[in-house]
């Protein structure tokens, strides 16, 4: 699984200890529900597939629109 990395200060529990993960810093594992809903709400964002998006929309040799 890919790395999710907190936009918000986001509250999860670890070891059955809660922690607040800053944005910014990657979020532990967690259960594929959980992934889906904090990335469909903005609150976490997929390193790989946002790497993947800025691959997609490199422009090499100019900029977008020229």
């Amino acid at each position: 699984m890919t790395k999710l990395i907190a936009q918000v200060h986001t509250k999860v529990m670890v070891n059955g200890e809660p922690q607040i993960i800053p944005p910014g810093a990657a979020l532990p594992e967690m259960a594929p529900h959980d992934r889906h809903a904090l990335v469909a709400s903005g609150a976490a964002q997929d390193e790989a597939a946002q790497a993947q998006a800025d691959k997609k929309n490199l422009v090499i040799g100019g900029t977008a629109g020229s």
